[in-house]
C-alpha cells in the first residue's frame, strides 16, 4: 500500500497532457471524496489556502493511503495526487465502500506513518 505524494496541480495537468485536465481532476477529486476514512482525527484545522476549517483524516481505497483533505486542496487548484495515482483512480472508477480485515488494518499503519 502507498501514500500519495502531493504534486502542485500545475504539474499534474502538465503530466496529464489531456485536453480535459479539469475534467479528469473533477473525477479524482470525486474519487478522493468517496473513499472510507480509515484515520479520522478530532477537530479541524485551517489550511491558509483554503476558505473554512478543513478536516483532520486519512482516506484509503486499499491501495493508495492520503490525507482527506487532498481533494480540497486539489479543487482549490494547490496540490493534487501523483499521477500514479490519478491513473490508478481513473482506472477503478470508483473507491470501495469501506475497508475490512487486515487492508484496513494496513491502511490505518500506513496513515500512522504517512507514507
Amino acid at each position: 500500500m502507498k501514500y500519495v505524494s502531493p504534486l502542485p496541480v500545475d504539474e499534474l495537468r502538465a503530466a496529464l497532457q489531456e485536453d480535459d485536465a479539469d475534467e479528469v481532476i473533477d473525477q479524482v477529486a470525486s474519487y478522493l471524496d468517496t473513499a472510507p476514512v480509515v484515520v479520522r482525527g478530532a477537530g479541524t484545522f485551517d489550511h491558509p489556502s483554503l476558505n473554512g476549517p478543513q478536516p483532520i483524516g486519512q482516506a484509503s481505497d486499499g491501495a493508495w493511503v492520503w490525507p482527506v483533505v487532498l481533494s480540497n486542496l486539489l479543487r482549490a487548484g494547490v496540490v493534487g495526487p501523483e499521477i500514479d495515482f490519478v491513473r490508478h483512480a481513473l482506472a477503478a472508477g470508483s473507491p470501495p465502500t469501506s475497508l475490512e480485515g487486515d487492508v484496513l488494518e494496513e491502511a490505518i499503519l500506513v496513515a500512522q506513518r504517512g507514507s
